[in-house]
């Protein structure tokens, strides 16, 4: 087998402009008109005028015959019987185009299929000859339909004698109209609007898209176009892609998609080569045409990508947990100075989550060695208290924990005094940006990341205090960005927006806040890779820090990535989800890998060449690679929290350890944390309106057998300094300081009957008073 690279790039143009005409003939017949209510058991069904109509609940396809001709192949959603039918929503005019190669001259021919048989109820086979570059194309296309949203396809070609094969475009997809709409192709555009900016059509190699599917959402439907990269289909390389948008000059009013081998050469503007075949050497190509009927968010054909192909799951991690540990303790300890690479001091750092991960460190590590662990993490916190009260995710777990909710609620309130009434805040003022000098002009835009930022500690603090004024500042600021904002600008957005209303949930309960945190989760998936090769395996999982539609190499950046992968997994947390609990294992596998090939130092690099497979750019600290990791092992680095209800009392719980369950009744709350073995760890409760009678900890009332043991209950503390519980009741704050096992450790408070707070003065209602 040998390709022959095209003399030039206007033979590959000339051939889409055959091409484009071919399908323009077979655009001018009308749309079939069907009943969309009919029969939602999978099934393909053959029509007495020799049409075929595939059916299930989600979609109809009909593959209309004219002649001896099969086609066009029409989509429409399905509708249930309330609904009126439903209008085609996409289409493909030719079922498969090709082009051989003749000596300097390419000549494409169309599938036109002469016999057509069901199989099996649901899967109808077409054959037939393709007539192309002088030589004879036998064909067979198989369409199947099952209960999944989609219609499958699999088209098979061999030449006759050898021949040169230019172009094989199987299942063109037509979809949509040049009005608002919403196209996705992962890693490549994600836009808003009537059309996609910049040049058309849009030729993209296959390691461009993140995820292999092409997606358009427009008048309440979601339409792809999904492949599996990674398939066999008889030559080198994956499946190119080809995206083009509506374009009134061109005369041309439907979003087109289309997969096409052989792909295009590496390189900016290359063309596709020709691939030379033998007699009978097979071509083949698969895929799936997705139709979501009432689906206006064009990510979802990611998941029902994973439905398809599989979730992006890492087979294994590639070296064992504590191997990482011990591997990042020495750039932990470097995490509070400048790295030794040349260009890294301007990088920011955490040295708060870089001391978090030493006590963890600390707290995994067994032997003699945990006490010289745990000295190198009190020394940096010392460091780090000298400068004031600690930040909660160390005072939660070192104590200080009353100072630095005090300090918090300061900064909390600056923000929450610069917030404006509609829930944003202003811009900073620049050369750039000169301030409205109209009063009545508009306020300016605000990017997304400019309101998240501010948002987030508000929302933090509401969720593990339930202080009133930071829930309201949080809630407005929540109900702007839903106004306001539908797609990310970049991975940071994304998992930011998702964690800000992911806090909104935790804080108040409304359902609402959790689905815009699964969507705002669910946006951040395009920048994702869901694919990898053998020679590569650090693509999977590997993140890009903005849609990247230019046509360069692919650069991949890890901290926001791993920052995304924390995000998901604390959705998954809250909310189970396989694809968050895989994506997420996926992202912290490829920044292990990332991480070895810096050379053993324990850092992370801030980019990777995804084509090249190498490091690029200053290095990071591994801070956030632990916390990712620490995550997947059930330990929270941050500040875990839940909201809860005991009788009329709403409680907000928060702890350096972390809560895996609440269970409360009306004169108790039973909680189970779990924190590092041989450390201490706070948990506080805001709220609370009486003393508590007793807290017990780690006792169970009975053993298996049945025999009584004797109840641990907790001593009561003059401070929060002792091991025990304290209690201030001018602020309605219960703070417990707990030895934590390493397992599941269980706490349970419990208080006096509510009503016996306050006296009643009981009046007998069968007296009437004296008039």
């Amino acid at each position: 087998m040998r390709i022959h690279p095209l003399s030039s790039r206007l033979a590959l143009a000339a051939l889409g402009g055959l091409f484009l005409a071919i399908a323009a003939s077979a655009q001018e017949r009308p749309a079939l008109r069907l009943d969309t209510r009919g029969d939602v058991h999978p099934h393909v069904k053959r029509e007495a005028d020799g049409t075929y109509v595939f059916r299930n609940r989600h979609l109809v396809a009909v593959l209309a015959k004219e002649g001896a001709n099969y086609g066009p192949l029409t989509f429409y959603p399905a509708t249930r019987p309330t609904q009126a039918a439903s209008l085609p929503v996409a289409e493909v005019p030719l079922l498969l185009q090709l082009a051989g190669r003749a000596g300097m001259e390419s000549r494409a021919g169309v599938f036109t299929p002469t016999q057509a048989r069901i199989l099996k109820d649901e899967r109808l086979e077409l054959r037939g000859t393709v007539e192309a570059g002088g030589v004879r194309w036998e064909t067979q296309a198989e369409l199947w339909i099952g209960p999944a949203p989609w219609l499958s396809w699999e088209v098979r070609t061999r030449p006759l004698t050898a021949g040169s094969l230019a172009r094989l475009t199987p299942m063109a997809l037509r979809a949509g109209h040049a009005g608002p709409g919403e196209a996705l192709v992962p890693g490549v555009i994600h836009q808003e609007g009537p059309g996609v900016e910049g040049p058309r059509p849009l030729v993209r190699r296959p390691d461009d898209l993140t995820i292999p599917l092409m997606a358009l959402a427009q008048e309440g439907s979601t339409v792809a176009l999904m492949w599996d990269n990674r398939q066999e289909w008889g030559g080198t390389g994956r499946p190119g892609v080809l995206f083009d948008t509506p374009h009134p000059d061109a005369d041309q009013d439907y979003y087109r998609m289309e997969v096409t081998v052989p792909p295009a050469a590496r390189g900016e503007g290359a063309a596709a080569p020709s691939l030379a075949l033998l007699a009978k050497a097979e071509v083949r190509l698969s895929g799936k045409i997705l139709v979501l009927p009432e689906e206006e968010e064009p990510t979802a054909a990611i998941r029902q990508w994973t439905e398809a192909y599989g979730r992006p799951r890492a087979s294994d991690l590639p070296r064992g947990r504590d191997a990482v540990r011990r591997l990042s303790r020495p750039a932990l300890l470097r995490a509070d100075a400048p790295s030794e690479t040349p260009d890294a001091a301007a990088l920011p750092q955490d040295p708060v989550l870089a001391a978090v991960g030493l006590l963890a460190d600390a707290g995994r590590t067994e032997g003699k060695l945990r006490p010289q662990v745990r000295a190198q993490a009190d020394a940096l916190i010392a460091r780090l208290r000298a400068q004031g009260p600690l930040d909660p995710r160390l005072a939660y777990r070192t104590g200080g924990v009353v100072e630095s909710l005090e300090a918090q609620r300061s900064r909390v309130l600056r923000l929450i005094d610069e917030q404006l009434a509609g829930g944003a805040w202003p811009l900073p003022l620049t050369k750039d940006l000169p301030p409205p000098s109209d009063a009545a002009q508009p306020p300016l835009f605000r990017p997304l990341e400019d309101v998240t930022l501010r948002a987030l500690p508000i929302l933090r603090y509401a969720a593990a205090t339930g202080d009133s004024i930071a829930v309201g500042s949080g809630m407005r600021a929540l109900e702007y960005v839903s106004r306001t904002y539908r797609i990310p600008t970049s991975l940071q957005d994304a998992s930011e927006t998702a964690e800000c209303f992911l806090l909104g949930y935790q804080t108040t309960g409304e359902r609402r806040y959790m689905d815009r945190a699964r969507y705002w989760a669910d946006t951040g998936l395009p920048f994702v890779y869901f694919w990898a090769e053998r020679e590569r395996p650090a693509r999977l999982g590997a993140t890009l820090a903005e849609i990247q539609p230019e046509a360069a190499p692919r650069v991949a950046a890890l901290e926001p990535g791993l920052e995304y992968g924390r995000v998901l997994r604390a959705l998954h947390f809250v909310r189970p989800d396989a694809l968050y609990d895989d994506l997420s294992g996926a992202i912290l596998a490829s920044g292990l890998l990332q991480q070895a090939a810096v050379g053993g130092s324990g850092e992370l690099p801030a980019l990777w060449n995804i084509e090249a497979s190498r490091a690029e750019g200053p290095h990071l600290g591994p801070e956030r690679l632990l916390a990712l990791m620490y995550a997947h092992l059930g330990y929270d680095l941050g500040l875990s929290h839940v909201r809860t209800r005991v009788g009329p009392d709403r409680l907000f719980v928060a702890s350096g350890a972390t809560l895996h369950e609440a269970d409360p009744t009306s004169l108790r709350l039973r909680l189970m944390l779990r924190g590092l073995e041989g450390q201490d760890a706070f948990t506080t409760i805001h709220g609370v309106l009486s003393r508590p009678l007793s807290v017990e900890y780690n006792e169970s009332p009975l053993r298996a057998l049945g025999i009584p043991l004797r109840r641990s209950f907790l001593p009561e503390a003059r401070d929060e300094k002792s091991q025990g519980w304290y209690y201030d009741e001018a602020a309605g704050l219960l703070i417990l300081r707990l030895p934590h096992t390493g397992g599941d450790d269980w706490v349970e408070i419990r208080w006096p009957n509510p009503r016996e707070r306050v006296p009643v003065e009981r009046i007998d209602t069968r007296i009437k008073p004296r008039r």
